[in-house]
């Protein structure tokens, strides 16, 4: 397995629209992506979060963060000061109940 990470920060107060966005219009293009395992988005606090997808393989992962970077500029331009931080890489470790 490999995740794509993707680390951006919103405008203050913004960090639950930019969630939002993510929710209805980011996460139903990873979950048609071939061997989508699952997405998690974790807030970091300072308006600040992390998505996580996981996939079968590499490069799924790797076309993830190219749709995703597309569609931030397209859809979060408003509510974020720029770009995510982006990096990919093979799970060692995962565990799930």
């Amino acid at each position: 397995m490999y995740a794509a990470i993707r680390r951006g920060k919103a405008n203050p107060g913004s960090l639950n629209e930019l969630a939002r966005r993510i929710q209805d219009g980011m996460v139903p293009t990873l979950r048609n992506l071939p061997g989508f395992v699952a997405y998690t988005f974790v807030n970091l606090g300072n308006d600040e979060g992390t998505g996580i997808s996981v996939f079968e393989t590499q490069e799924a992962a790797a076309e993830s963060n190219r749709l995703a970077t597309d569609w931030a500029r397209q859809n979060l331009a408003d509510i974020s000061p720029g770009p995510p931080e982006m990096s990919e890489g093979e799970v060692l470790i995962h565990v799930a109940k």
